[in-house]
């Protein structure tokens, strides 16, 4: 057990701490990610893990938006018998 770990879980059960806090302490080497799921009851997901996943869902939106577009203008140029 973590020097900490008391503390954290004290503060989480309280109602003090929410579990974005709990992961924060996993971040700050107070607690191990194997406290932090017997804290929480889930895996610990670090911050550039969710990150990464959030660009990719941003980046997919965007390719999907260009794509949409670049299908709209061939269908006006189609129609208006440009191409």
């Amino acid at each position: 057990m973590s020097e900490n770990f008391a503390k954290v879980k004290n503060y989480y059960e309280g109602g003090c701490w929410t579990k974005k806090q709990v992961g924060d302490a996993v971040a700050k080497g107070w607690i191990t990610v194997e406290e932090y799921r017997e804290i929480t009851g889930e895996d610990y997901v670090s911050m550039p893990t969710q990150l990464d996943a959030i660009q990719a869902a941003v980046e997919r939106s965007n390719e999907e938006l260009r794509q949409e577009g670049a299908d709209a203008l061939t269908m006006e140029l189609l129609e208006g018998g440009i191409l």
